[in-house]
C-alpha cells in the first residue's frame, strides 16, 4: 500500500514538472480579471418589512384585548373570594402560577400585564423583522388563545362562586 501511493506520488510529480506537459496549461488570471461573486449589498438585500400588515396590528390588539380581560376577571374573581370568606364560606378564586402579593395589588398585577403584552407584542415584532412573520403569527395566535381559556376559565368561575 505505501508503495503504490510511493508511485503514484511520484508519477504526478513527474507528469507536473515535465516540459512536454507545461506547455498545455493556461496562465493563471490576473487579479484584474476575476469577476467577484454574487455578495449581498445593501443593493441587492431581500428588503426588510416596511409596513406592519393589518393581521399583525389585530394579533396585537387582541394581545392587549386578553391581557385586559385577563386584569378583570382576576380582579372580580379575587373581590368575589374575599366577599366569600367575609360571609364565612371558603372562597373559590385563588391564582395557580403567581404569587398571592402580585395578584392582590392592583397597581402590580395591572403593571405586570401591560409588561407582560409588551414584552409579547415586542418579540412578534422582532420575529417578524427577521424574516419569521409566520412563526411569530402562530406562536402569538396560540397565546392569544391561552389567554382567553384563563379568561373565559375566570368567567366560569365567578359565575359559579356567585350563583352556588
Amino acid at each position: 500500500m505505501k508503495r503504490s501511493f510511493v508511485l503514484l506520488a511520484a508519477l504526478a510529480l513527474f507528469l507536473s514538472t515535465s516540459a512536454g506537459f507545461a506547455g498545455d496549461l493556461p496562465e493563471s488570471p490576473g487579479m484584474g480579471l476575476v469577476q467577484p461573486s454574487l455578495s449581498l449589498t445593501p443593493q441587492n438585500r431581500p428588503p426588510l418589512r416596511e409596513r406592519i400588515s393589518w393581521i399583525d396590528y389585530s394579533l396585537y390588539g387582541g394581545v392587549i384585548a386578553t391581557h385586559a380581560a385577563d386584569w378583570a376577571t382576576t380582579e372580580q374573581c379575587l373581590r368575589t373570594s374575599q366577599e366569600q370568606e367575609a360571609a364565612g364560606f371558603v372562597g373559590r378564586c385563588h391564582e395557580g402560577l403567581l404569587p398571592t402579593a402580585l395578584v392582590e395589588s392592583k397597581v402590580g398585577l395591572a403593571a405586570y400585564e401591560a409588561t407582560t403584552a409588551g414584552l409579547e407584542i415586542y418579540s412578534q415584532y422582532l420575529l417578524t423583522r427577521h424574516h419569521h412573520g409566520r412563526i411569530a403569527r402562530i406562536a402569538q395566535l396560540a397565546n392569544v388563545g391561552a389567554t382567553a381559556y384563563v379568561v373565559a376559565h375566570n368567567y366560569h368561575t365567578i359565575h359559579v362562586a356567585t350563583n352556588p
